[in-house]
């Protein structure tokens, strides 16, 4: 009986290399870990609530001396 040419023998496999399984270790991580990120936002929360503050302040500040300045003569 012959054998056709598309059926393979054990020794046919013996010489097949396996392919790589890829890394082992995970890749490390690139860029700000989250609790970095909140902390940036934290602080960019202060800072624009200061901003905020600030512009308040100045608009109050603003109004009473243009209520003072319509009772001037």
């Amino acid at each position: 009986m012959a054998s056709s040419p598309d059926q393979n023998t054990d020794m046919d496999y013996q010489n097949i290399s396996l392919p790589s399984s890829g890394r082992t270790t995970p890749e490390p991580l690139t860029g700000p870990t989250s609790c970095a990120r909140l902390e940036v936002t934290k602080a960019d929360i202060r800072r624009f609530t200061l901003i905020v503050q600030g512009y308040d302040n100045m608009i109050t500040s603003l109004k009473h001396s243009n209520a003072q300045d319509e009772h001037d003569p």
